[in-house]
Parts: structure tokens; C-alpha cells; sequence
């Protein structure tokens, strides 16, 4: 069996130096200098709660020096540096009370022989060895530390306690902690005092007079690290309270206050509305000649050199990296420059996979992730046609829209001002359908927009009161535009009436449909949606569900049961059997994006013909990238040249195109396919409708033979009953009867 290959189409992506991954966890990462190999030492976490794998840049390239996952607690919010005195990476985090017993001296490592100890993403043997060394874990108030080297990973056990205060803003950090490569001891700054962690592994309280250090921290703009200039170890915290960045010295007896960077040279503050605040999204690090060095990119860099009673600009940096939150910058002497990232860029709430060497120039490493444009439509949810050859995506709930170009990508078509001119749209779900003469844009109470190639038109066509306003329903259009429109939902009802549009006017079909049996399905919470397409073969639009497809014939929905058409081809949600016709074959195929896989849709018997290559996605998830969550949404049709596009609406790059040409010739080569025979237009009857504030009510009867079919309820799902009256006339003549009774109980 053939399998698919997703090729991406469009402008390709940016180039750049290849960089370490993000870290999945709030500031679970570390970036710091090893003095005894002259490297900058990058640890990050590739799962949630995770952490362990060490990156080295040597100022060209980076290199993956350990791959393992590691747990010690339940948190990702990270510190951490350079331990010279334990030649390791220390890591640090909140203990939350649970600490791992002072006691044995076990390797409580995920690797003892310098091999990873976990080859999957989610630690759990790093964090059961962790486990197995505090059967009996001890509640105090310290941080939980773990030491990292080239071939273990060991907690590390203290004895002592500390007080971290109050903390009162949620994910801010309980402490700052730094390390004093003179004095070979971790300092720990918390609300409320000062503690020292030495070679004997104890926590000494060293001072509670901090004068100056805010109550309110934000879980932004926050750091610390050794001074050189000042011999001192220094913290900065974001006053969550005032908007300002405060600065402390410790020099192992006395923490001093530092000058804080003026508002007037933050560089936010023309541009924000209140010019008194500043933004935690400065990069702040220290450097042996400059002391304290912050980047404001464009605005250039400040420096507070020992002794100096101010900030300074220093003319002799270069502009830095752009502005970014929660991002780390270290001073790299082997490099005689600054290292700096991963951190949230504006107009992004995650971190980019970015880093930043700045020197005598500042050189970017990485190539930044950016969003389709299209992701710019209400609530990041568009709809998608190919219509005239040109894929298009409009947003939900207006007329925004694009329109594909292969050389630009999304170029924007109509504006949503533009959208709003003359349409009097209202936000109200929309589903899109191409016709020869336009591409349609439906509404949930039945209102219909043109777009003829220049803007969209509303074609004021007449909505009958039996029409309920739903979101969620089934669309298809004939080759002479007439639209065929089924279902949806009112809230969490399902509805299943059908309204057909022709002549300017939508009517309710001539015939009640039985309801599908995938209603059942979706009672016991197996989740069905459905799909619809015009068959040319079949000369009709058939509805896919799950267990239920139905081809519409003489404007009832008639259901088969096709064999092969089952969850060994297709599954029950609308990104499981996307239908593909191909006009000139006269082939319909079904889509699974879930299980990537194609199949032949025929009445006669159906067949699965090729596999489906997963989308090359820039994000993974797991061990491989899952095709359906990103692209299923933006997936569109181009029956002109056999191909099914989707677009990852997180990646501007990420758009992609699937060669079905393959999967029809091989439908094709199976031979004609069946056609059922015609079901005749039922014998006359009458439907009859009173709207009430329950919503349309509907009866209607079939005369068949000797036979009364009587179809009650509401209109959207009613009730059918069938009696034999023993004769037609007899039949006739009690339908007669009951038709006469709901006339005069206000039925018309």
C-alpha cells in the first residue's frame, strides 16, 4: 500500500544557527557560565516538571552534552548556575515543605554510569530514584537542590531551615538564589531575610535586615549572579506593586540597596500609557567591568559600575536583543561576550527558540517561530474553500478573509471593516461553499454572502420562519448552485431538518428524513460529527457520519448500510472522513487525519487504498507530530488539482499540501463504482408547521398502501409512527381526518 507524503508549499522558512529547545515549564531553564571548559552550559526541560538536558555553546554552534529527564518536585518554576566548588550545574526550586532526607549518602541519580537514565520524555525513573532516597521525607522550609555533572544527577541534601515569607502573587518566586564562586557559598534571598549554603550542605540564617525589598515580586523580570566588579553577589526583582525594578548587593555580611534604573530610560515608557512604569522585559546581567549591565535593545545599554550613584549608558555596547520576557542573559569571558534567550517576545506568549550572542555586533541564533496570519481571525477559527482555483480562509464569525498566494503566503483579501460594509454581519457562526458563479459564505439563521472575486455582497435571500438560527451544520452545493443545508445544533441539540436554497429562497424539504442512527452513537458519548458532498457519479449530496451515510433522494436523506465503511477506514469526528470528490473520475475518497489513512467511498463496498505520511510540523508532540490537531481545521479541497491544503495556523510557514492524485487513479483502477437505485418520491402527504415558543413543531403523513406513516414533534427530530388501516382509502381517508384536526389547532 502507497503511502502520502505532505509536501510544504508557499515562502520558505528563515534559515538560522541551530539552537537547543525551549523549555516546556515556566522558567525551567538554566543559563550559566562553566569557568573550567570555557562554555556557556544551556539546561532545559523537555517535559512538563522535567529538566536535564545540557546544551554547551562554544561560540559557533551548540552541542546536546547530556540527554536525560530528570523530576525532583512538582514545580517548574528553575533557578540555577555554575557550582564551581561542586563542578556542576546547581538547580534550584521551592520545596514546598518536602525536602529529601539529610541522612544516606546514595547516588539518588537517573544515570549512574553516565548513561541517560530515562529514554522518554516524562522522567518518571529519574523522579522514582528520587523517591526511593526520601521514603521518610522531611518537612521544612528550604529549596530542594539537584546537582548536575557530566554523569549524574544527585539531590542535594541540607540540613537547616528558612523562612521565605509571605508570598502573595501566584507563580512568584519564593526566593533568589546565586552563587559566590570566592566564598564557594549559595546565597538565598528571600522577603524576609538572607541565608548561606556552605561545603558542609547547612542553610545558616545570615541576616533579616533587607531593607528595600518588596513584598510583591513579579514571576517576571527576576535574576541574580556573582558581581566581580562589586565582589558581591546581586538580586533583582520586579516590584509587582510599583511596576520597577529594585537591585541588592550582598557582600556576606550586609545587603545594600542598589540604584534602580530611572523610568525616564526605560525604554516602554513613551510608549506605555502610564510613563512612570517600566515592563519586566529587560535583560539584566553582570559583566567584571560594567557591574550591572542591562540591554533595552533599541534605547541601547545601561551599566551601574561599582560606586556609581546611577546607570549609566554604555556607548560602547552594541543595540541588544529585542525586548523578551522570562529570558536569561550570561556574561561568557571565553566568548568576550553576552549570551542571552530563550524568552516570550512581544505579541507571543511563549518562549521563542531564540538565543543571542552579543559582542561587538549582536548576532541572532535561531529562527523565530511566527503565526499564520490567519490566526489573526475571531477566536483564531477560520473556515476554508478553494474556489476558482484559489484557496481562501474567512474568519468564523465575519467576513475577514484571506487568500493564498504560493510566492507570499496569506495575503489579506477583505478586511473586517471592510467585511461589515453593507452586510449588517453579526457574530454568528458562518460555513463556507464554493459555486461556479460565487463563493458563498453561509449563516447559522440562513442569512447568505456572495464573494464574487472583488467583495462580499449579501444576496438577501428569504429565510422562512420554520428556518431555527443553529451553528454547526452540514453544507453542500449542486452543480447549479442550489445549496442543500442539514442539521446542526441549538446549544447541545441536535437538529435534522433539511432546507434547500433555489431561487433566492430557502424551503424546507419536501419530505421529513428518519433520524441517523449515529444519534444514538452520540447519546452514549461517542462524538459524531458529519460531513456532506456532491457526488457526480451518484448524482446526489451524500451526508457521512459515522455509522450513518445517507444520500439524499428525492429530498429525503436515504440511509445504507456500506460495507468496509467503518473505524477500519474512518472515525466519527469531521477530521476522521473529510470527503474528497474528484468530478473527472467520478471518485469520492475519504480523509482520516487521525489514523492517516485514505479510502475509497462506494456504495458497493469500501476500501482503503494508501497510508498517510504524518505533516512535517515545526511543533511535536510526543514522539511524532499529530497531523489532525494542527491542520484539520484549515483543511480545504483543490479539486482542480487534487490536493488536499492545510495550514498550521501556529507557524507561518507551516502550510502544506497532499497529493491525492495517486489515491484517485488507484480508486479509479478498482473499477466503476456502484450506483443504487433510485428511491421513488414517497406517495402524497401533506407537512404541516406551528411555531411556538418551544421552537417549529412539524406533522406530516405518508400514505404508502394500506399503510398511515404519521411523523410528529419537533421539527428538527420527530417522531414517526406507522399503522395499517387495512385499505389506501382507509389510509387516506383518517390522514384526511388528523390533517383537518391540525389545521384547527393552528397547524399550517
Amino acid at each position: 500500500m502507497s503511502e502520502l507524503v505532505w509536501k510544504t508549499i508557499g515562502p520558505a522558512r528563515p534559515q538560522g544557527i541551530a539552537v537547543p529547545p525551549v523549555s516546556m515549564s515556566l522558567n525551567g531553564y538554566t543559563l550559566t557560565y562553566d569557568p573550567s571548559s570555557g562554555r556557556v552550559l544551556y539546561v532545559c526541560g523537555p517535559g512538563y516538571g522535567g529538566t536535564g538536558e545540557t546544551w554547551s555553546f562554544d561560540g559557533t554552534q551548540w552541542t546536546k552534552l547530556v540527554e536525560r529527564v530528570i523530576q525532583f518536585g512538582d514545580g517548574g518554576m528553575y533557578q540555577g548556575g555554575y557550582d564551581s566548588a561542586r563542578q556542576g550545574v546547581m538547580l534550584w526550586r521551592k520545596g514546598n515543605g518536602i525536602v529529601w532526607e539529610p541522612e544516606d549518602e546514595g547516588e539518588g541519580e537517573d544515570g549512574e554510569d553516565g548513561e541517560d537514565g530515562d529514554d522518554g520524555e516524562d522522567g518518571d525513573d529519574g523522579e522514582e530514584e528520587a523517591a526511593e532516597e526520601q521514603e521518610e521525607p522531611v518537612k521544612r522550609t528550604v529549596p530542594m537542590g539537584m546537582l548536575l555533572t557530566a554523569d549524574s544527577a544527585k539531590p542535594l541534601r541540607t540540613t537547616g531551615n528558612m523562612d521565605f515569607g509571605n508570598v502573595r502573587a501566584s507563580g512568584s518566586p519564593a526566593m533568589l538564589l546565586a552563587f559566590d564562586p570566592l566564598r564557594s557559598v549559595w546565597v538565598c534571598l528571600t522577603r524576609v531575610g538572607v541565608w548561606e549554603l556552605g561545603l558542609d550542605n547547612a542553610w545558616v540564617e545570615r541576616t533579616r535586615s533587607i531593607e528595600g525589598v518588596p513584598p510583591k515580586w513579579t514571576d517576571e523580570g527576576f535574576g541574580s549572579g556573582y558581581d566581580a566588579a562589586r565582589k558581591s553577589v546581586v538580586f533583582w526583582v520586579f516590584d509587582h506593586s510599583d511596576d520597577i525594578y529594585c537591585f541588592f548587593a550582598w557582600d556576606g555580611t550586609t545587603l545594600t540597596p542598589l540604584p534602580g534604573i530611572p523610568r525616564t530610560m526605560a525604554p516602554d515608557a513613551e510608549a506605555d500609557d502610564d510613563p512612570e512604569s517600566q515592563q519586566p522585559n529587560q535583560l539584566i546581567a553582570t559583566h567584571p567591568q560594567h557591574g550591572l549591565v542591562c540591554f533595552q535593545h533599541e534605547k541601547g545599554a545601561l551599566g551601574l559600575p561599582p560606586g556609581s550613584a546611577s546607570w549609566i549608558k554604555l556607548d560602547g555596547l552594541p543595540q541588544g536583543p529585542p525586548l523578551m520576557k522570562n529570558a536569561q542573559m550570561v556574561w561568557s569571558p571565553t566568548l568576550d561576550a553576552f549570551v542571552s534567550g530563550p524568552g516570550e517576545h512581544e505579541g507571543s506568549s511563549d518562549a521563542q527558540r531564540l538565543f543571542y550572542l552579543t559582542g561587538a555586533t549582536c548576532l541572532q541564533m535561531g529562527v523565530r517561530a511566527e503565526k499564520s496570519p490567519i490566526d489573526e481571525a475571531s477566536y483564531s477559527t477560520s473556515r476554508h474553500a478553494v474556489w476558482r482555483g484559489r484557496w481562501y480562509a474567512v474568519s468564523k464569525s465575519c467576513l475577514e478573509m484571506w487568500g493564498w498566494d504560493d510566492a507570499q503566503g496569506w495575503l489579506p483579501v477583505v478586511t473586517e471593516e471592510q467585511s461589515k460594509e453593507g452586510t449588517e454581519w453579526g457574530w454568528s457562526d458562518v460555513t463556507l461553499v464554493a459555486t461556479d458563479s460565487a463563493l458563498l459564505a453561509v449563516r447559522g439563521d440562513g442569512a447568505v454572502y456572495a464573494y464574487d472575486g472583488t467583495a462580499w455582497s449579501d444576496r438577501g435571500v428569504e429565510v422562512p420562519p420554520s428556518f431555527t438560527k443553529r451553528e454547526q451544520f452540514t453544507l453542500a452545493a449542486q452543480p447549479d448552485g442550489t445549496l442543500v443545508l442539514w442539521g446542526g445544533r441549538i446549544d447541545s441539540r441536535r437538529l435534522n431538518d433539511t432546507f434547500i436554497l433555489s431561487g433566492g429562497k430557502w424551503r424546507a424539504a419536501a419530505n421529513l428524513s428518519r433520524v441517523p442512527t449515529d444519534f444514538a452513537n452520540i447519546k452514549k458519548e461517542i462524538f459524531v460529527d458529519f460531513d456532506a458532498c456532491w457526488d457526480s457519479k451518484l448524482g446526489a449530496v451524500v451526508r457521512f457520519g459515522h455509522d450513518d451515510v445517507a444520500i439524499l433522494m428525492s429530498e429525503i436523506w436515504q440511509p445504507f448500510k456500506v460495507s468496509g465503511y467503518d473505524s477500519n477506514l474512518i472515525g466519527p469526528r469531521d477530521r476522521a472522513h473529510i470527503p474528497c470528490h474528484d468530478p473527472r473520475t467520478g471518485q469520492t475518497l475519504l480523509i482520516d487525519l487521525e489514523e492517516l489513512r485514505v479510502g475509497r467511498f462506494d456504495i458497493g463496498g469500501c476500501t482503503e487504498l494508501a497510508k498517510v505520511a504524518p505533516a512535517p510540523l515545526l511543533k511535536t508532540e510526543v514522539e511524532e507530530p499529530v497531523t489532525w490537531k494542527s491542520l484539520h481545521e484549515t483543511c480545504a479541497f483543490d479539486a482542480e488539482n487534487l490536493r488536499l491544503l492545510g495550514q498550521d495556523k501556529e507557524d507561518r510557514w507551516g502550510t502544506f499540501a497532499l497529493d491525492l492524485a495517486p489515491a484517485f487513479a488507484a480508486a479509479q483502477a478498482l473499477g466503476m463504482r456502484s450506483i443504487p437505485s433510485p428511491v421513488p418520491p414517497p406517495a402524497p402527504g401533506a407537512v404541516l408547521y406551528r411555531i411556538t415558543d418551544a421552537g417549529a413543531q412539524s406533522w406530516g403523513y405518508r400514505v404508502l398502501g394500506s399503510q398511515l406513516e404519521i411523523s410528529v414533534g419537533p421539527l428538527a427530530a420527530p417522531r414517526t409512527e406507522t399503522s395499517d388501516l387495512g385499505s389506501a382509502e382507509a389510509a387516506l381517508a383518517e390522514a384526511t381526518r388528523q390533517e383537518a384536526a391540525r389545521v384547527a389547532d393552528g397547524y399550517r
